[in-house]
Formats: structure tokens, C-alpha cells, sequence
């Protein structure tokens, strides 16, 4: 009898325990919100604890707490990878704020892939600035560490932007329809893409002329404003052109026989020139001594200056 009223009881209790809401089993504990990119979503095994849980909430990409700490409070992120610190200096080419990558054109020509985050720092004139200042077409100079296989950017230093740049080179392709200039770095082998602005000034010397003169081959100097895209060119001198004609004057610096080339100083314009002869003109290899002052009247073929013939400046009477 006293088995049967403890069962009774026993049924009753878990009848009023369910009409009763406060004393109800409670819902499952609603999951996390997903956790920022690349953030693990708890650091630990218990899921509800708030110190092993990363939320879009407890994570701001903030400037200054970004560059002074070199990681965020509870973000979950591993630390700084170790190892040597590289630094490379270019123009970044392309920023992927989603996947956290960007790829700079060095300054030597080629392109470095480089990954950041939160723990990447940013400084635009000393200062401390957000990630989402770097920017395309931004010249920048990033201390980096391998993480792995792939190169990971430490911090991010932004040039502040200049007004007018100055490059020259050669012409490998002008295309009026576009406006675009495709050129041969002086510096680098690598080809840069520039476009003509609406005002650009072309000169020859003293002489205005029209774009229909950037042939390939031509050499030039031109003056840039920096772009997002491609940078705008205001104005062209053409330096020289296929085919045409060239007079140099200055003092012999160095003479290749073998090679056929002849160096030239000019004092007055504090440049120096390389000259090629033919290397069979024996004639003309042996009146060329180091320090005479000679005139050298020669050809461009697009790639060089083609001696034609060789003056040797009268000596002064004492």
C-alpha cells in the first residue's frame, strides 16, 4: 500500500511540474553567433561559457586599439607569427577585406601575396589608422614573417599620397582609342599601364606635338598624378625617337673595343651616355682615348644609340 502512495505521489509531482512553467524544463541554450573570420567560435570545450565564445559583438576593428595592441582583448587569434621580419616597399595592386589578403607590386617588379587581420597594424603618417585604410594604388612599405607557406604582414605603413610622380621609359604600345600608355620602367623590366589625361601636354624638345608620335621604341619621360587604377599622365617628353638622328658631345669616360661601346660624359648636363660603334671599325676604336673630348653624331634603332662617326675636338693652342 505505502509502494502504491509513493508512485502516486510520485506522478503527481511530474504533472504539476509540467503545468507549472517556471518549473519546466528550459529550452536549449541558443548557439553562439557565428564568430568573426577566421576566429575560431569557442576556445574551449564548454560552448556557453562567454570567455571561450568570439562574437561579431565582442570584436571592433578599431584604429587605435588595433595599433597599440597588436592583438584584441579575447579574440582567439594565435600569436604573432615568429621568425625573421622582411620588409618589402611597392604599390599595393589589390585588397580582399573579405578574405584578408593583398598583393603588392614590389618595387623590383614582382608581386608578393600577403594575408592580414586584426593583429596587423596600420600607420598613415605615424599615426595609427583602420585596416580598412589599405586601400588599391596606395604605395606602402610592410614588415612581414612567414606564417606557414603564406607571408603574413606584421604592420602596414601607408605613404601619404603624392600629388605628381615622374617616371621615364620606353614605349612598348600606345592606344589612342583608350588613352592608354603601356611603358618599359627605366628601372625594371616590367611594363606599366598609364592613361593620357584630358590635358596632357607632349613635347619634343622645345616643340608641342600630338600623341601620334608614341610609337614603339620612343624613349620618354612623363610627369603622373597616382591613381586607384592607372595613373594619369599630364604631361610627355619625348627623349628620342626610331630612326631619328642624335648629336652627343662630352668627354670619352670608357671604351669597349670588343663590345663596340663607347661611354660619354657631359659635364654640362651632368649626364653620362652609352654609345655602340662597330666593333670591326677598327679605325675608329683607336682614335677614341680615355678623356678626349669628342662629338658623336648618331642613329636610334629603338633599342640604342648607333655611332655614325666621331669628331675629336681640336686641341686647345697653349
Amino acid at each position: 500500500m505505502i509502494r502504491y502512495l509513493l508512485s502516486a505521489l510520485a506522478l503527481g509531482a511530474a504533472f504539476a511540474a509540467a503545468q507549472n512553467p517556471s518549473t519546466a524544463a528550459k529550452d536549449p541554450p541558443t548557439p553562439p553567433l557565428e564568430a568573426k573570420r577566421g576566429v575560431p567560435e569557442t576556445m574551449g570545450s564548454d560552448r556557453s561559457s562567454s570567455a571561450g565564445v568570439v562574437t561579431t559583438d565582442a570584436i571592433e576593428r578599431s584604429s587605435g586599439a588595433t595599433a597599440t595592441q597588436g592583438l584584441l582583448p579575447a579574440t582567439g587569434l594565435p600569436p604573432l607569427p615568429g621568425g625573421t621580419v622582411s620588409l618589402f616597399g611597392g604599390m599595393i595592386q589589390s585588397v580582399d577585406h573579405v578574405r584578408d589578403r593583398l598583393v603588392l607590386q614590389v618595387f623590383q617588379g614582382h608581386r608578393v601575396p600577403l594575408l592580414f587581420d586584426e593583429r596587423t597594424q596600420v600607420f598613415r603618417d605615424g599615426k595609427a589608422v583602420s585596416l580598412d585604410d589599405v586601400q588599391a594604388g596606395q604605395r606602402a612599405y610592410v614588415d612581414s614573417t612567414l606564417d606557414g607557406t603564406d607571408v603574413f604582414a606584421r604592420s602596414i605603413r601607408l605613404e601619404l599620397p603624392a600629388t605628381t610622380g615622374q617616371s621615364s621609359g620606353q614605349v612598348v604600345e600606345y592606344r589612342a582609342d583608350s588613352g592608354e600608355l603601356v611603358l618599359r620602367d627605366a628601372i625594371t623590366p616590367t611594363t606599366v599601364k598609364m592613361r593620357l589625361g584630358s590635358g596632357v601636354k607632349i613635347n619634343r624638345g622645345d616643340q608641342v606635338t600630338k600623341s601620334s608620335e608614341l610609337t614603339a621604341g620612343t624613349l620618354v619621360s612623363v610627369a603622373f598624378a597616382p591613381s586607384s587604377k592607372e595613373p594619369v599622365v599630364s604631361q610627355i617628353t619625348i627623349l628620342a625617337s626610331p630612326g631619328e638622328s642624335y648629336t652627343f658631345s662630352g668627354q670619352v669616360a670608357a671604351v669597349d673595343v670588343t663590345r663596340g661601346l663607347l661611354v660619354l660624359e657631359d659635364d654640362t648636363r651632368h649626364k653620362s651616355y652609352d654609345l655602340y660603334f662597330d666593333p670591326t671599325a677598327r679605325q675608329l676604336g683607336t682614335q677614341l682615348k680615355l678623356g678626349a673630348n669628342v662629338t658623336a653624331k648618331t642613329r636610334f634603332d629603338g633599342k640604342q644609340y648607333c655611332v655614325d662617326a666621331v669628331t675629336l675636338a681640336p686641341v686647345s693652342a697653349r
